[in-house]
């Protein structure tokens, strides 16, 4: 179930306005961080039940129901689609895309609603921009996942993102622009790029292992193997906690890249934990990618 965001956070700025409340006094009281409460009055965070719950007294109302009259139809289906295409995304079957393609543009026909429809069609071209990216179309994408960006941010340009409040969807689609730049050869901005991506989230977020995973091939690339490994490590920590496990994979192969690197001698295992769990979820394109990484990067036969 999802929600019209904009709306909600329209209505939760003018409840606090009308008592006169500051961010930082709702802050002290409840111990929402204060970033959480700009997050939610610009639309761009979904907050939990505790989180409404904590917040209601102080706004004097009922925040749960005011959320769920702010709920979008016929949502269940949309993000069972947009499950389905995270974990495309990450077991690399990319040459899927194009159905899942073909079902957002048909939601994108079927609904009148003008938010929902604008979300709908933010996702469309991120999609555009992960497929131009697989076929090493890099400024092509680029400038696809800036047009993703500019829907729901319409001032929104690469030289100043760090001006933005950013909801969950528009890190993601910033994290992609990040690694695009790496492929660009701007290595520098792309780690800036990846570490405003970490700071914007809080850690329970589905993306943020794949951010530690992305920061963390950079440092690799940097050869800065300590940073690497510290940032995988915090990436499996994160999935843990989450309980999100299929990003693990490909988080344990950088761990034992990265300890192979430093000269640690357990580094083996981190690459076998990598196998083992690509194989419980099933994601055999990418236990392949592994097993031919170890062989090309390290000379090692893990079958």
């Amino acid at each position: 179930m999802s929600y019209n965001l904009d709306l909600f956070s329209q209505k939760l700025r003018s409840i606090r306005k009308s008592l006169q409340l500051h961010k930082d006094y709702i802050a002290d009281k409840t111990g929402i961080s204060a970033k959480t409460i700009v997050r939610l009055e610009n639309g761009k965070h979904l907050p939990n039940l505790d989180t409404l719950e904590l917040l209601s007294p102080l706004y004097k109302a009922d925040l749960v129901s005011l959320l769920v009259q702010c709920q979008l139809d016929n949502y269940q289906a949309f993000t069972s689609i947009t499950n389905e295409i995270e974990n495309k995304i990450d077991n690399s079957e990319f040459d899927k895309l194009e159905r899942s393609l073909k079902v957002l543009k048909n939601f994108s026909d079927s609904t009148n609603n003008e938010y929902y429809k604008g979300f709908i069609l933010q996702q469309i071209l991120f999609i555009d921009g992960i497929l131009q990216y697989s076929r090493n179309e890099y400024n092509l994408a680029l400038d696809t996942y800036t047009k993703a960006l500019k829907i729901t941010e319409p001032d929104f340009t690469l030289d100043k993102y760090s001006d933005f409040v950013l909801s969950d969807t528009e890190v993601r689609i910033l994290m992609n622009i990040g690694f695009t730049l790496d492929k660009l050869k701007e290595t520098k901005k792309s780690l800036d790029i990846m570490l405003f991506c970490k700071d914007s989230l809080d850690e329970t977020t589905a993306i943020y292992p794949k951010i530690c995973h992305n920061i963390a091939v950079i440092y690799s690339k940097m050869e800065i193997f300590s940073k690497s490994l510290a940032y995988y490590n915090e990436g499996i920590t994160t999935c843990r906690k989450s309980r999100q496990p299929l990003g693990l994979g490909l988080l344990y192969y950088g761990k034992g890249y990265s300890k192979y690197k430093l000269g640690y001698d357990n580094y083996l295992d981190s690459f076998k934990t990598s196998i083992t769990l690509c194989e419980a979820f099933g994601q055999d394109k990418l236990k392949e990618t592994i097993i031919s990484k170890c062989m090309e990067h390290c000379n090692i036969k893990l079958e």
